[in-house]
């Protein structure tokens, strides 16, 4: 396995700190204390003399490196063991000499999930492929840790390979995948949930536009009664006008019959019940008006 296909989802990157460093000290035989005494490449570069022995050249190692020049030369050292070995992940030793927890702590959680891969389960003298040496625990007074169990450490000179994957990882990974399928259906619910509120917006903005055109049709409908009230206004006004000056003239004072008979025709036009004798029913509604 070229380990290009551990992508960042897999359940290796969800494995915790302690079971890392707990797997990596069983391992090794270190007493390391923290992910980030891992950036001096030394380590990593044990790990895949573990899975393919022999391919890295182990004496070149810098055990006590305690600088970033040191730490340089280590990574060749594991860029050339990648190359022998068609390991195709890309590293970036820049990033991983800064000793910063997340990004040592990604590199052991997948050097972790290759090593289960890809170990043939046969023993493993840690000790003995580094002749002894131990390495040097950045941030350690001395570089060693403090109260080190060491001698109970060096009891133990090999480890049995696991032949299967982590148990721990395979249930972290069903924990992702119902996680993930929980987010799921919750992303489900909540586009639902839009999709509903998007449907009553449009109802409602359809409703608001009906009213709207209602609204417009009324105004236009008023502006129209106006005007014909305007017209019929100045048609009365001329026909009182005419009226009052034909009752008024000298043929209808000679012809009291035309007279009577203009009057009540104008009675019947203006009249209001409520008018005085003597008022206009033009001049009242004009003053209505």
């Amino acid at each position: 396995m070229s380990g290009d296909t551990i992508g960042i989802m897999d359940a290796a990157f969800f494995v915790s700190k302690n079971e890392i460093l707990s797997w990596l000290n069983d391992l090794l035989k270190l007493n390391i204390q923290k992910v980030e005494q891992c950036a001096t490449g030394a380590v990593y570069c044990q790990i895949i003399d573990a899975i393919y022995p022999g391919t890295v050249v182990m004496s070149k190692i810098n055990w006590q490196a305690k600088h970033d020049y040191e730490y340089a030369y280590n990574y060749k050292i594991l860029q050339t063991a990648f190359q022998k070995n068609g390991i195709a992940r890309y590293v970036d030793p820049t990033k991983l000499m800064k000793a910063k927890y997340q990004d040592n702590l990604e590199m052991l959680q997948w050097i972790k999930r290759y090593y289960d891969i890809n170990a043939k389960g046969e023993d493993y003298d840690a000790v003995g492929r580094r002749k002894g040496a131990d390495l040097y625990l950045i941030g350690e007074p001395g570089g060693k840790a403090q109260g080190a169990p060491k001698q109970q450490i060096q009891q133990q000179s090999a480890i049995k390979r696991p032949t299967t994957a982590s148990t721990n990882a395979g249930k972290i990974a069903q924990h992702v995948v119902a996680k993930q399928q929980s987010v799921s259906n919750n992303d489900e619910q909540f586009l639902a949930q839009i999709e509903e509120q998007q449907r009553h917006i449009e109802d409602q903005n359809a409703k608001i536009n009906e009213l709207e055109d209602k609204v417009r049709m009324l105004e236009l409908r008023s502006q129209e009664l106006d005007s014909e009230k305007d017209m019929y206004f100045q048609k009365l006004s001329m026909l009182d006008e005419f009226l009052n000056g034909a009752i008024n003239s000298e043929d209808c004072k000679e012809n009291p019959q035309l007279n009577e008979y203009l009057s009540q025709i104008h009675n019947i036009l203006f009249k209001d019940e409520n008018l005085k004798d003597g008022d206009s029913g033009i001049d009242h509604l004009m003053e209505d008006n």
